[in-house]
């Protein structure tokens, strides 16, 4: 399963930093981790073991609060959503961090419960937010919509108006794809040619 997190806020970037660091550092340390001990109510492999604290370049002294739009979206999105939610929660409050979580239609149940694929109020709670975190969008029930009215639309329409449209993956290209023409994807995706 994937979270897409989109960030709009270089102070957000600090957990993710932490996170990254402390994962290095588990990884040195032959510690095993375990996903499931990071959900609220559940105990910590080590409880006698303070969790470690890891300085980060990034790190604004100062924010301790961060606003954070939960965007479920479709299909299996809100079940991803809600474990990333109790993980961030569980991460902050070792940090000694607070997240407000507002959750908001978008996709195909914003498409079903208001008639557009991203509401004004959707947006208005993403862009006033440090961060997002965005869940599975789309499914068969709306294949046939018109284009505008597709739940991948909200995707377009948050990195476009967020300004957050570069979605940089590490990527891996086998001898065998290289037929392919990455320019002309590459182009169409960032030229929003293919979607007008």
């Amino acid at each position: 399963y994937r979270v897409c997190v989109t960030l709009h806020s270089s102070q957000f970037q600090t957990l993710f930093c932490l996170l990254k660091k402390k994962m290095a550092a588990a990884l040195q340390t032959n510690t095993r981790l375990n996903p499931i001990n990071l959900v609220p109510g559940r105990s910590l492999a080590n409880p006698s073991r303070a969790p470690c604290r890891v300085r980060c370049a990034a790190a604004s002294p100062g924010k301790k609060r961060f606003n954070i739009a939960l965007l479920p979206g479709d299909g299996i999105g809100p079940e991803v959503i809600s474990v990333a939610k109790n993980v961030l929660q569980q991460a902050g409050s070792l940090e000694g961090l607070v997240f407000n979580f507002q959750e908001m239609p978008v996709g195909g149940a914003a498409l079903d419960l208001v008639g557009v694929p991203l509401p004004e109020e959707s947006f208005t709670a993403a862009k006033q937010s440090d961060a997002i975190l965005l869940g599975a969008i789309g499914g068969y029930k709306w294949d046939n919509n018109e284009k505008h009215l597709r739940p991948e639309m909200a995707l377009f329409y948050l990195r476009r108006d967020l300004k957050v449209f570069a979605n940089l993956r590490p990527a891996t290209v086998l001898p065998q794809v290289y037929i392919i023409s990455l320019s002309s994807i590459w182009s169409a995706y960032i030229t929003w040619d293919y979607f007008a």
